[in-house]
Protein backbone atom coordinates (compact mmCIF):
# COMPACT_ATOMS: atom_id res chain seq x y z
CA UNK A 1 0.00 0.00 0.00
CA UNK A 2 2.81 2.43 1.01
CA UNK A 3 4.95 1.15 -2.72
CA UNK A 4 1.77 2.32 -4.36
CA UNK A 5 1.33 5.84 -2.38
CA UNK A 6 4.70 6.45 -3.35
CA UNK A 7 4.39 5.92 -7.04
CA UNK A 8 0.90 7.76 -7.36
CA UNK A 9 2.53 11.17 -5.65
CA UNK A 10 5.99 10.35 -7.64
CA UNK A 11 3.26 9.97 -10.95
CA UNK A 12 0.90 13.52 -9.98
CA UNK A 13 4.94 15.28 -9.47
CA UNK A 14 5.55 14.46 -13.03
CA UNK A 15 2.35 15.47 -14.31
CA UNK A 16 1.94 18.50 -12.44
CA UNK A 17 5.54 19.99 -12.98
CA UNK A 18 5.77 19.21 -17.03
CA UNK A 19 3.50 21.42 -18.45
CA UNK A 20 4.54 24.55 -16.92
CA UNK A 21 7.87 23.16 -16.62
CA UNK A 22 9.34 26.38 -18.51
CA UNK A 23 7.92 28.65 -15.93
CA UNK A 24 8.33 27.69 -12.54
CA UNK A 25 11.36 29.29 -11.60
CA UNK A 26 12.91 33.06 -12.95
CA UNK A 27 16.49 32.14 -11.24
CA UNK A 28 16.39 28.31 -12.84
CA UNK A 29 20.21 28.06 -13.59
CA UNK A 30 20.89 28.25 -17.59
CA UNK A 31 17.43 29.60 -18.23
CA UNK A 32 14.25 28.32 -19.36
CA UNK A 33 12.79 26.93 -22.65
CA UNK A 34 10.12 29.44 -24.47
CA UNK A 35 7.18 28.95 -25.63
CA UNK A 36 7.61 28.10 -29.73
CA UNK A 37 4.98 31.42 -30.07
CA UNK A 38 7.44 33.94 -28.08
CA UNK A 39 10.71 32.28 -29.74
CA UNK A 40 9.51 32.94 -32.93
CA UNK A 41 8.02 36.67 -32.01
CA UNK A 42 11.67 37.02 -30.40
CA UNK A 43 13.51 36.12 -33.27
CA UNK A 44 11.57 38.05 -35.20
CA UNK A 45 12.69 41.20 -33.44
CA UNK A 46 16.46 40.02 -33.23
CA UNK A 47 16.97 37.78 -36.19
CA UNK A 48 20.78 37.70 -35.63
CA UNK A 49 20.71 36.72 -31.59
CA UNK A 50 22.02 33.51 -31.24
CA UNK A 51 22.71 32.96 -27.41
CA UNK A 52 19.00 34.10 -25.42
CA UNK A 53 18.89 33.40 -21.97
CA UNK A 54 15.19 33.41 -21.11
CA UNK A 55 13.25 33.73 -17.62
CA UNK A 56 10.06 35.08 -16.37
CA UNK A 57 8.90 37.31 -13.82
CA UNK A 58 5.90 39.39 -13.10
CA UNK A 59 4.02 37.86 -16.62
CA UNK A 60 7.00 38.92 -18.69
CA UNK A 61 9.23 37.09 -20.21
CA UNK A 62 13.32 38.45 -20.15
CA UNK A 63 15.68 37.72 -22.37
CA UNK A 64 18.80 38.67 -21.93
CA UNK A 65 21.80 38.35 -24.95
CA UNK A 66 24.94 39.90 -26.19
CA UNK A 67 25.01 41.78 -29.25
CA UNK A 68 27.64 44.02 -31.18
CA UNK A 69 29.09 43.45 -27.23
CA UNK A 70 27.18 45.06 -25.44
CA UNK A 71 24.48 43.03 -23.16
CA UNK A 72 21.21 43.68 -23.64
CA UNK A 73 17.84 43.11 -21.85
CA UNK A 74 14.74 42.84 -23.43
CA UNK A 75 11.14 42.10 -21.98
CA UNK A 76 8.42 40.12 -23.57
CA UNK A 77 4.41 39.87 -22.82
CA UNK A 78 3.10 36.65 -22.43
CA UNK A 79 1.23 37.27 -25.81
CA UNK A 80 4.82 37.93 -27.73
CA UNK A 81 4.26 41.96 -27.06
CA UNK A 82 7.25 43.78 -27.24
CA UNK A 83 7.79 45.92 -23.86
CA UNK A 84 10.77 47.17 -23.52
CA UNK A 85 14.40 46.79 -24.48
CA UNK A 86 17.60 48.14 -21.80
CA UNK A 87 21.05 48.26 -23.32
CA UNK A 88 24.26 48.71 -20.97
CA UNK A 89 26.59 51.44 -22.30
CA UNK A 90 30.05 52.96 -22.00
CA UNK A 91 29.89 56.12 -20.57
CA UNK A 92 31.36 57.05 -24.12
CA UNK A 93 28.71 54.91 -25.86
CA UNK A 94 26.03 58.10 -24.70
CA UNK A 95 25.18 60.53 -27.14
CA UNK A 96 27.43 63.14 -26.73
CA UNK A 97 24.62 65.95 -25.70
CA UNK A 98 23.88 63.42 -22.77
CA UNK A 99 27.48 63.14 -21.27
CA UNK A 100 27.91 66.90 -21.47
CA UNK A 101 24.70 67.56 -19.42
CA UNK A 102 25.78 65.11 -17.16
CA UNK A 103 29.35 66.79 -16.85
CA UNK A 104 27.92 70.08 -15.79
CA UNK A 105 25.28 68.99 -13.49
CA UNK A 106 25.64 68.79 -10.16
CA UNK A 107 26.21 65.12 -9.80
CA UNK A 108 29.32 65.22 -11.95
CA UNK A 109 32.37 64.14 -9.64
CA UNK A 110 29.76 61.08 -8.10
CA UNK A 111 31.53 57.51 -8.56
CA UNK A 112 29.42 56.41 -11.90
CA UNK A 113 28.16 52.77 -11.87
CA UNK A 114 27.27 52.30 -15.28
CA UNK A 115 24.98 53.71 -17.83
CA UNK A 116 21.81 52.55 -20.11
CA UNK A 117 19.29 52.94 -23.06
CA UNK A 118 15.80 52.27 -22.61
CA UNK A 119 13.66 51.36 -25.57
CA UNK A 120 9.85 51.40 -24.85
CA UNK A 121 6.97 51.16 -27.23
CA UNK A 122 5.49 54.88 -28.42
CA UNK A 123 7.70 56.75 -26.17
CA UNK A 124 11.31 58.47 -26.51
CA UNK A 125 13.89 56.63 -25.90
CA UNK A 126 16.03 57.74 -22.73
CA UNK A 127 19.41 57.26 -21.39
CA UNK A 128 20.35 56.45 -17.59
CA UNK A 129 23.38 57.33 -15.82
CA UNK A 130 23.49 55.24 -12.56
CA UNK A 131 25.56 57.24 -9.99
CA UNK A 132 26.30 55.93 -6.33
CA UNK A 133 25.08 58.14 -3.39
CA UNK A 134 26.31 56.36 -0.41
CA UNK A 135 26.80 53.16 -0.04
CA UNK A 136 23.16 51.90 0.04
CA UNK A 137 21.94 54.17 -2.40
CA UNK A 138 22.24 54.36 -6.26
CA UNK A 139 21.00 57.36 -8.25
CA UNK A 140 19.69 56.76 -11.74
CA UNK A 141 19.71 59.97 -13.86
CA UNK A 142 17.06 59.71 -16.88
CA UNK A 143 18.20 61.96 -19.77
CA UNK A 144 16.58 62.60 -23.92
CA UNK A 145 19.38 61.75 -26.46
CA UNK A 146 19.14 66.06 -26.73
CA UNK A 147 21.00 66.14 -23.12
CA UNK A 148 17.40 66.85 -21.80
CA UNK A 149 17.76 65.95 -18.07
CA UNK A 150 14.11 63.85 -17.17
CA UNK A 151 14.37 63.10 -13.85
CA UNK A 152 16.38 61.41 -10.97
CA UNK A 153 15.10 57.95 -9.40
CA UNK A 154 17.07 56.15 -6.23
CA UNK A 155 17.26 52.55 -6.86
CA UNK A 156 18.84 49.43 -5.44
CA UNK A 157 18.70 47.57 -8.30
CA UNK A 158 20.47 47.20 -12.03
CA UNK A 159 17.43 46.35 -14.00
CA UNK A 160 14.54 48.10 -14.69
CA UNK A 161 11.37 47.02 -15.10
CA UNK A 162 8.62 47.59 -18.25
CA UNK A 163 6.43 50.74 -16.59
CA UNK A 164 2.48 50.17 -17.95
CA UNK A 165 1.51 53.20 -19.17
CA UNK A 166 -2.57 53.37 -19.57
CA UNK A 167 -3.91 53.19 -23.14
CA UNK A 168 -6.36 55.97 -22.23
CA UNK A 169 -3.10 58.02 -21.90
CA UNK A 170 -1.81 57.15 -25.64
CA UNK A 171 -5.54 57.79 -26.90
CA UNK A 172 -5.32 61.26 -25.76
CA UNK A 173 -2.07 62.00 -26.85
CA UNK A 174 -3.39 60.63 -30.45
CA UNK A 175 -6.53 62.53 -30.24
CA UNK A 176 -5.58 65.79 -28.76
CA UNK A 177 -1.86 66.45 -28.81
CA UNK A 178 -0.89 66.12 -32.42
CA UNK A 179 3.54 64.16 -32.83
CA UNK A 180 3.28 64.42 -28.87
CA UNK A 181 5.73 62.00 -27.74
CA UNK A 182 5.56 60.99 -24.45
CA UNK A 183 8.82 60.95 -22.48
CA UNK A 184 7.97 60.60 -19.09
CA UNK A 185 5.00 59.74 -16.85
CA UNK A 186 4.84 60.70 -12.63
CA UNK A 187 1.89 60.57 -10.34
CA UNK A 188 1.72 62.58 -7.91
CA UNK A 189 -1.21 64.09 -5.40
CA UNK A 190 -4.29 62.72 -7.68
CA UNK A 191 -2.25 63.97 -10.80
CA UNK A 192 -0.71 62.38 -13.47
CA UNK A 193 2.13 64.29 -14.95
CA UNK A 194 3.38 63.46 -18.85
CA UNK A 195 6.49 64.97 -20.08
CA UNK A 196 6.13 65.18 -23.79
CA UNK A 197 7.98 66.24 -27.10
CA UNK A 198 5.89 68.22 -29.26
CA UNK A 199 6.55 70.83 -31.79
CA UNK A 200 10.24 70.62 -31.34
CA UNK A 201 10.15 71.44 -27.20
CA UNK A 202 9.44 69.48 -24.00
CA UNK A 203 6.45 70.84 -22.71
CA UNK A 204 4.05 68.87 -19.10
CA UNK A 205 0.64 67.96 -19.44
CA UNK A 206 -1.35 67.70 -16.22
CA UNK A 207 -4.24 65.12 -16.20
CA UNK A 208 -6.56 64.29 -13.62
CA UNK A 209 -6.65 60.83 -12.43
CA UNK A 210 -8.96 60.03 -15.01
CA UNK A 211 -6.99 61.05 -17.62
CA UNK A 212 -8.61 64.56 -18.47
CA UNK A 213 -6.85 67.27 -19.20
CA UNK A 214 -6.32 70.04 -16.46
CA UNK A 215 -7.47 73.40 -17.46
Amino acid sequence: MQTKTCLFTLLVCIITCLPGCHKIDENVRGGIMPPQKLEMAFDSLYPHVTDALWRVKNNYYIITFTYNMLKNTVWLTAQGDFAMQQTELPFDYLPRAVTAAFDTSRYMGLPFQHADSLVRPDRMTLYLIEIKIDDKTDLNLYYTSSGYFVEEVPTKEDIIEPEIVPEAVFSLLRNEYDNALLVNITYTNNRIELLVYQNNAYRTITLTDDYQPVT
